[in-house]
């Protein structure tokens, strides 16, 4: 039984279905509706998303430490988890954006009031005030060693 199916029939009631704890999870966010809310339970033990997968390193390589200890870091910083719900988000956003632009004229368009999400990525107009106090702070810290110098 395919996921599709699978998502169906549990949503329709008194069903179970095993699979991927991602895969479950857009399914169940791509059928949701914007208010609706399903009472599923996605449990909350985590199986590794891919246990056959492996790293194929020759023998003796140099690097092989760093980069278990650099996968590590990306588990204990959480950042798997940050990355698949946002990957998760952004694909469900852009299903429901073709559905609802094929229901409408069959064209697909995009949002122009800005991320879906309300999400905005800083860039240097956000940080002026920054700027400003690290220079005012900067211009402080030379008058005062200026002034120190002059009077002794």
């Amino acid at each position: 039984m395919g996921p599709e199916e699978g998502t169906s029939r549990v949503l329709a009631g008194e069903f179970l279905y095993f699979n991927n704890y991602y895969s479950i999870r857009v399914q169940v966010a791509t059928h949701r509706g914007a208010s609706a809310d399903i009472p599923v339970h996605i449990s909350t033990t985590k199986y590794p998303l891919f246990p056959g997968n492996g790293w194929a390193f020759r023998r003796g390589a140099p690097f092989i430490a760093r980069f278990n200890l650099a996968i590590q870091r990306l588990l204990d910083a959480g950042l798997i988890n940050y990355w698949m719900d946002d990957v998760i988000n952004t694909y469900v956003t852009n299903k429901r954006l073709q559905d609802s632009g094929s229901k409408r004229d069959g064209n697909l368009q995009a949002p122009t009031t800005g991320d879906v999400r309300g999400q905005v990525v800083l860039g240097l107009r956000h940080l002026q005030v920054t700027f400003y106090i690290l220079f005012v702070g900067h211009a402080a810290g030379t008058l005062s060693f200026l002034a120190e110098t002059s009077l002794t």
